[in-house]
């Protein structure tokens, strides 16, 4: 493996992780953690704010993790690959294209409830769930944002199986010979 290449496969990883476990922290951890702010509204201050860092970041290392995935994947279409790597490629793929899909709907969703809510502050339950007082279209969208992040932690899951297994099979063709 050339360094280049180890040098993508490391943003590559480190893209997704940061994709996966932030995801999951903020979902797990960060949201149930604002029913702590008494205000409702502070709740959607704080919940909004932090999330909206967030997704910059997250844009960013999913961008990274793909642009990194590309020369790989193109790279494989001219190699003789096995047919588990062949199948372990176009899952990635279908899953690298379903999460970009729901990534930017959500993010797309997240601006208009931003500019939707009252000086962009959406009153909150808890992060992620909108107070009975929000109005139903704003409530609609906060449920939208939510469901498609859930969507997205376990599409990073699963690209972060699929890179794995991939790694495998290249170990694995590199010990038997069968890798140029």
């Amino acid at each position: 493996m050339t360094k280049l290449s180890t040098a993508a496969r490391v943003v590559h990883d480190l893209g997704l992780a940061v994709c996966f476990g932030g995801t999951l922290f903020g979902k797990v951890a960060f949201n149930p953690s604002v029913r702590a702010l008494a205000s409702k509204p502070e709740r959607g201050r704080v919940g909004g704010t932090t999330w909206n860092r967030f997704n910059l970041l997250n844009a960013a290392s999913f961008g990274a993790a793909m642009l990194s995935w590309l020369p790989s994947r193109l790279g494989s279409a001219s190699k003789a690959a096995n047919r588990r790597a062949h199948g372990l490629s176009l899952t990635k793929d279908v899953l690298t294209g379903v999460a970009a899909s729901t990534g930017l709907t959500a993010l797309a969703a997240q601006v208009v409830l931003n500019h939707q809510a009252p000086g962009g502050v959406v009153s909150l339950e808890t992060g992620g769930v909108p107070a009975p007082e929000t109005s139903d279209r704003t409530a609609r969208l906060q449920r939208l944002v939510s469901g498609l992040g859930s969507a997205n932690v376990a599409l990073f899951a699963g690209l972060i199986a699929a890179t794995t297994a991939l790694s495998e099979e290249d170990v694995v063709s590199t010990r038997v010979g069968t890798r140029g």
